[in-house]
């Protein structure tokens, strides 16, 4: 399994940067076609709008069609969308979508980062990493590379949505970076909670998933 996480600075290059003033994030759910020559995917995905915010009044990127709503929850909203590539990633998709390596969750994005996740044999996911080093935008990617025999996606269904979501951001702004780039106290305010409820939303999420790994 490959990780490739992204920061904020790339979304700088991205239509969608502007889209992030509105939601809290976007999360892959099912990929179901990609033309690499109409430039185009059609994906599920689940997106989380900021609070006050009503998913039809948003101003999409000309990029982004929603086609359909399935579920709705709580300003989570499960949707059908077509997606044109943006030019910047035409030529990283050309050689990243090979027949043996399957994208997959948790592929995201929120304001501070985003996250691609793919599966495939040692030969190709090497050969992908050798790709990211000739395109400017992934040479500050952090990799994570490895044998996995843990379905991630079975993580993902042990935590509830607010504990994927406040581990997700502390990752993508830091805190579990050594030294830490932000603090708990910090953090709590960046979610609109305290920072009691934070620090027990993750000692919660982290007993969960140390109890799922061993």
């Amino acid at each position: 399994m490959l990780k490739i996480n992204l920061e904020r600075h790339i979304l700088s290059k991205l239509t969608y940067s502007l889209f992030f003033k509105s939601i809290k994030s976007i999360d892959l759910l099912e990929c179901l076609k990609i033309d690499t020559q109409n430039n185009f995917k059609l994906i599920i995905v689940k997106i989380v709008v900021k609070d006050g915010t009503d998913l039809k009044q948003l101003k999409l990127p000309k990029s982004a069609v929603i086609l359909d709503i399935f579920n709705s929850d709580n300003g989570a909203y499960t949707c059908l969308m077509k997606v044109q590539f943006n030019k910047v990633f035409i030529p990283v998709l050309k050689k990243f979508f090979k027949d043996n390596v399957i994208w997959k969750s948790p592929t995201y994005m929120n304001e501070n980062a985003i996250t691609l996740t793919c599966i495939g044999d040692e030969k190709s996911l090497n050969e992908i990493i050798q790709d990211m080093e000739n395109f400017d935008t992934f040479k500050k990617a952090k990799l994570s590379y490895f044998h996995s025999c843990i379905e991630q996606k079975g993580i993902q269904q042990i935590l509830t949505s607010r504990q994927l979501e406040v581990m997700r951001y502390a990752k993508d702004w830091g805190y579990y970076d050594s030294p830490r780039k932000i603090t708990s106290k910090e953090l709590a305010k960046k979610l609109n909670c305290s920072k009691s409820t934070l620090l027990e939303h993750l000692k919660n999420a982290e007993n969960k998933i140390v109890n799922y790994i061993i």
